[in-house]
């Protein structure tokens, strides 16, 4: 081979090379790219399943998952999730953009009524329990003035309470605070005490001295506390009681007053009242001086309560603060 030839074979030997390169270099930028943009859809992905476990809590999140066969060892879980979640929320038209792919409240709703009130032999006593009250309370849509839309039976915070765990397997008792209640009382009555522990305030229902019920609920702020008293109750239970008492509640809605609803209302003293709430119950004050008790605690509450009779339950609220 002469010189010439030489250098030609190595000039496209040398092209070959460098155009291999830029090849490969091409291909380890696109591969870093996906990578790179499957990570940020993936962490996405995470921050909506997070917002849902917050809206609905991790039990009804789990369930969902469950019900519609989402497998947790799969690869692109999260991305199962999400693209069931938006299905579902296509198929409901719903609209809200800030929650699309979320399993808020409103999608969770839609779920109970569109697929799960019909197969009620896969739901447990709490989520039957939540049809209930979810049908029950519609009933406020009738009585003139109440602040009905404001009740989201489907909130993990208005139906349990922030940062709930499980009730011990087939009882109303809270697995988070059961180890802080006493499980009987010296005297074999029926008593509601509310007390607290570590600043949170604590429900705990004894019938027959035997602890049955347990839960944090939200009472007076301290401008309005909730008063110190034993007692026993003079006025009957009301399923649709409405705030009426506290005017600066009232909403003006077309040129009417709107009043904020209590549902389950039991009586404590005045203008005093256990009842369901919209608001976040966390165990701290947060009241006019009711004592907000969530929606699956409150209606077992009034139906025990109606069942006993008023006349054979006392309430102890003295160790409230």
């Amino acid at each position: 081979m002469n010189r010439r030839n030489f250098l030609q074979s190595v000039a496209v030997f040398s092209w070959a090379v460098i155009c291999g390169k830029n090849a490969f270099a091409q291909k380890d930028v696109s591969e870093t790219v996906k990578t790179e943009v499957e990570d940020l859809i993936n962490l996405e992905n995470i921050k909506k399943i997070e917002k849902s476990i917050l809206s609905v809590g991790l039990r009804e999140f789990n369930f969902f998952v469950q019900f519609f066969s989402i497998e947790q060892t799969e690869k692109n879980y999260s991305s199962l999730v999400v693209s069931k979640i938006k299905e579902l929320q296509k198929e409901f038209q719903f609209s809200q953009k800030s929650q699309d792919g979320v399993l808020g409240s409103s999608t969770l709703r839609n779920l109970y009524l569109g697929y799960y009130i019909k197969n009620k032999e896969k739901l447990s006593e709490d989520q039957i329990q939540r049809i209930r009250i979810y049908e029950e309370m519609l009933w406020y849509e009738k009585k003139p003035g109440a602040l009905y839309q404001k009740l989201d039976v489907f909130s993990h915070m208005t139906y349990f309470w922030k940062d709930a765990g499980w009730n011990l397997k087939g009882t109303y008792i809270n697995e988070k605070i059961s180890w802080k209640i006493p499980e009987e009382i010296p005297e074999k009555i029926n008593k509601i005490l509310i007390f607290k522990h570590e600043n949170k305030k604590i429900l705990a229902f004894y019938i027959a001295g035997k602890l049955y019920l347990a839960t944090f609920v939200s009472p007076g702020l301290l401008a309005h506390k909730t008063p110190k008293l034993k007692t026993k109750w003079k006025t009957k239970p009301d399923l649709y009681h409405t705030s009426s008492e506290y005017p600066e509640a009232a909403k003006k809605k077309n040129g009417k007053k709107w009043w904020a609803i209590m549902p389950y209302a039991v009586h404590i003293d005045g203008p005093i009242w256990f009842h369901g709430s919209d608001g976040n119950i966390d165990g701290n004050p947060q009241s006019h001086g009711c004592i907000r008790t969530p929606l699956f605690y409150i209606k077992e509450i009034f139906e025990k309560v109606k069942e006993l009779g008023i006349e054979n339950v006392s309430i102890d609220t003295t160790a409230i603060y």
